[in-house]
């Protein structure tokens, strides 16, 4: 199938955030446009609206340099461990109560048999600090409406409704203290337990706020921000609440502790940073603060509560896995945040336990490359993560070279010595290339386990260019998926924050001067759909920034060859362009309107032809 289709819109943009001009009637997003304008290379595609009265610049900064912690789903589902009525239950874990279809009055039984008398706060924090961490953030109250701390507001809790009648929170907290370890709490905005139907058995996660929900919420954070002493971050999840909704439960933590940050899931752009969807991460530095929260078990068996029946991948893959993406997402500015499910009596399962430990024995080894240094410098870097500090750059390689050379093209600086990070005895070879860039040549097996860190020695400053796209034909410009500089910038949810995806990105420098007919193609293999939607139904809206131009353009949800012409673009030979797709969320922010995916991720292939 070949499709063709026209431009719903094109926008003229002078550079240096000039004017636009546009249709009558064309619907924009002057912040994109903004952005787009930008002639330098966007690294401030993701901004934020400010929000109201947001933290200030110090606990901003401290709480970005936490770079990683240990995030806690624990609570009564624990002691269902993944089964309900004798069945495997294969969801979340943590929302049991959903998956199974439990109504409430059954599952408020549930509370009667948890009573984690092995749990020890101080325990939690020493394990969290034997990984490398500096932070942990408790589920102190999850969907199912459970507290773990004791509350006035609610016999549904921790004191009231189990045997063990002893706060958690307070347990963690003191621990936490003990140990240096800062303290977060995570608190669900839905409510499975609040004036619902106890006979009902039917949970959703997109839970509208009342009046007196609403009310509750923040009486209950006034709690947990009053009696636990300070309190690094909330972090809110799910659900959806209106714009009023979320200022008010950011100004109740504002008010009452102004260093705790807001978590971006507190929705329609009143967080102080952005939180990642679920075991996601953004592929490149992000201009403002985020954090990528993950979990063992991501797959398969997904869960972030204690399941029994999940059955372990093996602890060197998983170990690794863990260790190369904190190297990712910490070198590209984000806090990586890991998850683990205790068991009902309060223990944390051998397996977690050992992966932890050897998680940070690794970072242990390693930390002044994590801690303290500076976002990778490069756009491209297939064998891992990369981070730098002074004249040193600290190579992050996950994929060992099976020819024994790790390739810098774009590093322009001069190199004086490259070494072993953890034994600065062992050196290697490297070689200045004529066009630029540096090989380093290593042996072919690599000598740590994990993730080898290697250091490299400039002479001077960190100097990096932007890889550029090669023109092999002057007549035309091919920018294809191979080429990209920047691909699924961010996936996932949004949680109705202004965070725009740009799908694709591309540099380079035109030849010719002239006017190129600019067209998109693409060869969709698979398609997957949601529930009531068919091909054709409705088409992707996303945004395509050629230089000074800005075009709209609806794509069709169908299978096969894709053909559409964008447009014409004025182009001068020698001018450093920028070409950027970005997904069109329209001007409320509230997700992808789309609702599907395809594979291979749209666009495949930008072609430009000189007329």
């Amino acid at each position: 199938m070949n499709i063709k289709t026209g431009i719903r819109a094109t926008l003229t943009i002078a550079m240096g955030w000039g004017a636009f001009t546009a249709p009558a009637g064309t619907a924009t997003d002057q912040s994109i446009i903004s952005i787009m304008s930008d002639p330098a290379y966007p690294r401030n595609v993701c901004a934020l609206p400010s929000p109201e009265n947001p933290a200030d610049k110090e606990h901003l900064e401290e709480w970005t340099n936490a770079k990683f912690g240990l995030f806690i789903h624990w609570g009564i589902y624990s002691v269902l461990e993944g089964m309900w009525k004798g069945e495997q239950i294969p969801d979340l874990g943590e929302q049991i109560q959903r998956h199974a279809k439990i109504p409430g009055r059954e599952y408020v039984e549930v509370a009667k048999q948890f009573n984690p008398v092995k749990f020890d706060g101080r325990a939690y924090a020493k394990l969290a600090k034997e990984a490398g961490m500096t932070y942990m953030i408790l589920t102190s109250r999850h969907h199912d409406g459970f507290s773990m701390f004791d509350t006035a507001y609610s016999d549904f809790d921790i004191m009231d409704a189990t045997p063990y009648k002893r706060d958690i929170v307070k347990g963690l907290a003191e621990g936490c203290r003990a140990e240096g370890i800062r303290l977060g709490l995570y608190y669900s905005n839905p409510d499975w337990h609040f004036q619902v139907d106890p006979d009902a058995d039917s949970f959703g996660v997109g839970q509208k706020y009342s009046p007196a929900l609403l009310e509750f919420q923040q009486n209950q954070l006034t709690e947990l921000l009053t009696n636990y002493g300070p309190i690094m971050e909330i972090f809110f999840d799910m659900g959806k609440p209106s714009i009023a909704d979320s200022q008010a439960l950011a100004k109740t933590v504002r008010d009452l502790q102004p260093e705790c940050l807001v978590s971006g899931r507190v929705m329609n752009n009143q967080g102080d940073f952005y939180t990642l969807s679920d075991n996601s991460e953004a592929t490149e530095v992000l201009d403002l603060p985020w954090e990528a929260p993950s979990t063992f078990h991501s797959e398969p068996g997904h869960t972030w509560g204690w399941k029994s029946w999940v059955v372990d991948p093996p602890m060197e893959k998983e170990v690794a896995r863990c260790v190369q993406k904190l190297s990712r997402v910490t070198s590209r500015g984000g806090n990586f945040l890991l998850n683990i499910g205790p068991k009902p009596d309060g223990t944390v399962s051998e397996y977690q336990t050992e992966a932890l430990q050897s998680i940070g024995v690794w970072v242990d080894a390693h930390r002044e490359t994590i801690f303290d240094v500076h976002t990778t410098p490069f756009k491209r870097s297939p064998w891992g993560a990369s981070t730098w500090k002074e004249n040193e750059l600290y190579l992050h390689v996950a994929k060992w070279p099976k020819d024994g050379k790790i390739r810098l093209p774009d590093l322009f600086s001069s190199v004086e010595e490259v070494r072993l990070f953890t034994d600065a005895s062992v050196n290697y070879s490297f070689e200045a290339l004529e066009q630029g860039g540096v090989v380093i040549h290593v042996p072919r097996t690599a000598p740590e386990k994990y993730q080898t860190v290697i250091t490299v020695q400039c002479g001077g400053e960190i100097k990096t260019r932007v890889p550029l796209v090669t023109q092999t034909n002057p007549d035309k410009i091919d920018l294809g998926k191979d080429s990209l500089v920047t691909r699924d910038f961010i996936h996932g949810m949004s949680y109705a924050c202004r965070v725009k995806n740009v799908q694709g990105s591309w540099k380079f420098n035109p030849v010719k001067s002239g006017k190129y007919k600019v067209t998109l193609g693409a060869d969709v293999k698979k398609m997957k759909l949601k529930k009531n939607q068919q091909p054709d139904m409705e088409a992707r809206p996303v945004l395509i920034s050629i230089g000074e131009n800005l075009f709209r353009v609806n794509i069709p949800v169908a299978l096969g060859k894709i053909e559409i012409e964008v447009g014409e673009v004025e182009l001068k030979a020698g001018s450093c362009q920028t070409v950027m797709i970005v997904k069109d969320t329209g001007m409320n922010g509230e997700g992808d309107p789309s609702r599907f995916s395809l594979e291979p991720i749209w666009p495949e292939r930008l072609v430009l032809i000189r007329q």
